[in-house]
């Protein structure tokens, strides 16, 4: 299993359409097909039901479309830390809290980092972890 099957994967999964994700991801819908038929036989399980009204996850495709996007929002984060630390960054700080305690504590955090003359990228989500 590589990246870029699972990249492949969770665009299918997205758009609901081999078509418009090779569309997205500008390959050809063969090669498309191909590797999610690759991805299949790895793991041994259908992952997509085809139909008239497009593709969609089976049980298998949805735990492995969770992870798959976990996985890969990981490696994004990874090269970002590596941008900034090429840069000259000493790292980035990520930050999450519910919605009304963003205006609270965020401008305290980088007010207090800062202060203390370090070089580092802020990401700040709001929200509730389900």
């Amino acid at each position: 299993m590589n990246l870029n099957q699972l990249r492949y994967f969770t665009m299918v999964v997205k758009r609901g359409s081999l078509r418009r994700a090779s569309e997205d991801l500008n390959i050809s819908q063969p090669a498309l097909s191909n590797s999610l038929k690759n991805l299949e036989e790895l793991l041994g399980v259908l992952l997509l039901e085809r139909s008239p009204q497009g593709v969609f996850p089976t049980a298998f495709g949805d735990a492995l479309n969770q992870c798959a996007l976990s996985a890969l929002a990981s490696m994004d984060r990874g090269k970002l830390e590596i941008d900034l630390l090429k840069r000259g960054s000493k790292g980035h700080i990520r930050v999450g809290a519910p919605g009304g305690m963003i205006e609270q504590i965020v401008p305290e955090i980088i007010a207090d980092i800062n202060g203390q003359k370090r070089d580092y990228g802020f990401s700040v989500a709001s929200g509730y972890l389900n």
